[in-house]
């Protein structure tokens, strides 16, 4: 009898064991126990905050939790520092505590955003529902208007369908996020430029009075090479009679730059030095000057000047470009260097941000944060979350 039981025993757990095996490998996005089971989850986290107005409480949402845990999974270390300075393999427990830190943190900083926003009157409204779905169709349909049936060709689906999908694939590929996080930062961005304009309503004016933004028509020649030089002469020309004729300039940037450094747009300082560029260069006196004798939206005549190797020499359109959202009020690299500080290398941060970033930590810091169900909270780990 014992016998039987315990071939009863073994054949279960050998099921149970490829039950679980066979699970890893289908699983949908979620929480999973021990025997490879989905988990039905609601809510995970209580956020309650109180900057001495009484308390406010979010219940977080498990969804928006799990898309912030999942884009930090994929990119986290699979190695970690020991005591003695020496690389060894993370475990799950440590990739664990390092996954939930970044995902509460992240979290704390979001509530505390909305907060404000909601304090001052301009938080996310029933209106803002789906903004982020119907940006992406507008992205994906202005994509597909210029798709040839070259392009589609082995294509079985619409225009729209395969500019879906590219984008994605930009988003997935290029940008290394999940679509979710993705999703989760356009909002977020929504957050902070209502939060910036409300704290600080000058910001605008404030950043363009230290900092320009430009783009140009670049065409390279090879000094001494009268050929190369007359043909660049011809297609400088031949640019500027197309902005003249109401061409759009970034169109005409693209088709004439021969330069891959100068076919995008660069924001600089007064100094004249490039925002986000680690080595600190600063851009020749002839753009600087030309882009200080332009208003926005206006583009100069032909301008010339030389390479610093003394090799070649250009001929160039400089066109002065007024600040997209993105670098006034967004978090990424040039927009939070024009934020912080009034001139690239600057030590000191503007009074403007001092404010924008007092008010914001004194509601993280008020922010209590606790599971919603200790017994489901604990169950989140680096395995067990997809």
């Amino acid at each position: 009898m014992r016998k039987r039981f315990t071939k009863i025993l073994c054949l279960a757990l050998s099921f149970i064991m490829l039950a679980v095996a066979f699970s890893s490998c289908t699983k949908k996005p979620g929480l999973y126990n021990w025997l490879g089971i989905r988990m039905d989850v609601d809510y995970l986290l209580k956020l309650t905050l109180n900057v001495g107005d009484g308390d406010v409480v979010y219940d977080v949402p498990f969804d928006e939790y799990r898309n912030l845990f999942a884009y930090y999974k994929s990119i986290i270390s699979n190695v970690t520092v020991n005591e003695n300075s020496v690389a060894v393999v993370a475990t799950n427990q440590q990739k664990t505590a390092v996954l939930k830190e970044r995902t509460e943190d992240e979290l704390a900083k979001f509530y505390a955003l909305q907060s404000i926003a909601n304090k001052y009157g301009v938080g996310l409204t029933k209106e803002d529902e789906g903004a982020y779905e119907r940006a992406f169709e507008r992205q994906a349909k202005t994509l597909a208007d210029t798709l040839t049936e070259e392009d589609l060709k082995g294509y079985n689906g619409t225009a729209l369908e395969y500019a879906k999908e590219k984008y994605n694939e930009v988003i997935v590929n290029k940008l290394r996020m999940t679509p979710e996080y993705f999703e989760y930062l356009f909002y977020k961005n929504m957050l902070l430029k209502r939060v910036k304009q409300a704290i600080v309503p000058n910001l605008a004016a404030s950043i363009k009075q230290c900092y320009y933004h430009y783009e140009e028509v670049y065409i390279e020649y090879v000094k001494g090479d009268g050929q190369s030089e007359s043909t660049a002469y011809e297609n400088i020309q031949k640019a500027y009679e197309e902005l003249e004729n109401g061409a759009d300039p970034k169109d005409v940037v693209k088709k004439y730059s021969n330069n891959s450094l100068y076919t995008s747009d660069m924001y600089f300082d007064s100094y004249g030095r490039l925002v986000g560029d680690s080595q600190g260069s600063a851009l020749g006196t002839t753009i600087v000057e030309t882009v200080f004798s332009l208003e926005e939206g206006e583009y100069s005549g032909i301008v010339t000047g030389e390479s610093s190797d003394n090799q070649t020499a250009y001929f160039a359109i400089v066109i002065r470009l007024d600040f997209s959202e993105d670098a006034l009020y967004s978090e990424n690299a040039i927009a939070t260097q024009m934020f912080q500080y009034a001139y690239v290398g600057a030590k000191s941060e503007t009074t403007y941000y001092t404010d924008y970033n007092d008010v914001l930590n004194a509601y993280i810091q008020n922010i209590r944060i606790e599971p919603y169900d200790e017994g489901i909270y604990d169950k989140v780990a680096y395995n067990t979350m997809y």
